[in-house]
């Protein structure tokens, strides 16, 4: 027995040989390939349109799911962006507060310190008029003493005078 595999160079016997060399008529196989070449002439040709059909069906649904798959990769990209955008405002807005409170407590603790630094400066102010004031006191008290101790001392010499004039 012949174990070649049919190819359209070697087509099908159609008898079969068994292993004592007999032919055995029992089954016969008839090659289509070798009949009338206008119907498989035609056959091929739709066989072949349908697959042609198929394949141009099959690129149709794969062009659709990967333009599907394009189109949600876009929506998604687009979802991404946004939800970006929107961290970054959020972002933006939370160190826009946190500058502001920043800027407000600065302005609140340098209006505190002008106001104790002015505060202080007043205090001193009040302490160097009263000092200066004492100091004026005890500066004319001291001349007044020696005013009224020039003057007792001239009132005691116009007595020793008088006293010596008269005796």
């Amino acid at each position: 027995m012949t174990t070649d595999s049919p190819t359209p160079e070697t087509p099908i016997s159609s008898s079969l040989e068994t292993d004592s060399g007999e032919t055995s008529n029992d089954i016969e196989i008839i090659d289509v390939r070798a009949t009338d070449s206008e119907t498989s002439s035609s056959i091929h040709d739709d066989e072949v349109r349908q697959k042609f059909a198929e394949l141009i069906e099959a690129i149709e649904r794969r062009a659709k799911a990967e333009a599907g798959n394009v189109s949600d990769w876009r929506v998604q990209a687009v979802e991404k962006a946004k939800e970006t955008i929107e961290q970054t405002e959020q972002f933006a807005r939370e160190r826009q507060t946190q500058l502001e409170e920043s800027v407000k407590s600065l302005q609140d603790e340098a209006f505190e310190r002008w106001t104790s630094l002015t505060k202080e400066a007043e205090d001193f102010t009040n302490r160097l008029q009263k000092a200066a004031n004492e100091a004026w006191k005890i500066v004319m008290k001291q001349e007044e003493e020696a005013k009224a101790a020039d003057a007792a001392a001239e009132a005691n010499s116009v007595t020793t005078e008088d006293d010596s004039k008269a005796a």
